[in-house]
């Protein structure tokens, strides 16, 4: 598992992100209206978030004490297990393990999902819908149509991997599934497969 060197503010930034509901850096941009270069260098520690961290007390529901320094009450939110990672192609590493690796914040959303897993996005791929290191919530339980962003998982020498794809259809006994960095439409014989989940969007994070 990849080392997380940040600083502390920077993962607690992450922490509150994912509390209020938001998978991604990107959809909580869009959703405030935030440039998300200047919030991706914040989330990555590559610039304090010191004058930044009222704003973003405020719109992640947090004591900006608690988002700068760790005191005080930290985002009410349960603990979610991450089974491992969501890589876009066969390079990187991509295994769901028996036993989570670490636990996310649950996004109130998720509260409820039976069996519900968080994995963590390797490569770029999927960018810029997912980015890499983005927590990704999966919701097993609901049958994915097309347009889904979904999670395939196969059985690969006694582990089983999973790659995130955008759902298209079926055909010819292969999943047709698209990517988006570079374009391209990508298929995997369905036999290979061993379970298909749903990615939850932003709204079903939020409750929405």
């Amino acid at each position: 598992m990849k080392f997380d060197d940040r600083p502390e503010p920077a993962k607690r930034l992450e922490k509150a992100r994912i509390a209020r509901g938001f998978s991604t850096g990107i959809a909580a941009c869009e959703y405030f209206g935030w440039k998300y270069p200047t919030y991706n260098h914040h989330e990555n520690g590559l610039r304090g978030i010191v004058r930044a961290a009222g704003k973003y007390a405020k719109a992640f529901r947090v004591s900006e004490a608690w988002l700068l320094t760790g005191e005080g009450e930290a985002p009410e939110a349960p603990q979610i297990p991450l089974m491992g990672f969501a890589a876009g192609s066969l390079i990187g590493e991509n295994i769901i393990h028996e036993t989570a690796l670490e636990y996310a914040h649950c996004p109130h959303g998720v509260k409820n999902v039976k069996n519900a897993y968080a994995l963590r996005v390797r490569g770029h791929s999927m960018e810029p819908q997912y980015f890499e290191n983005d927590i990704i919530f999966i919701q097993p339980n609901v049958v994915p149509k097309p347009g889904d962003t979904i999670i395939i998982q196969q059985q690969q020498m006694g582990e089983i991997h999973a790659f995130i794809k955008r759902y298209k259809g079926k055909t010819n006994g292969n999943l047709v599934t698209e990517q988006h960095n570079p374009k391209a439409r990508v298929e995997y014989p369905l036999n290979s497969i061993i379970a298909l989940h749903r990615v939850m969007t932003s709204n079903e994070l939020l409750g929405i």
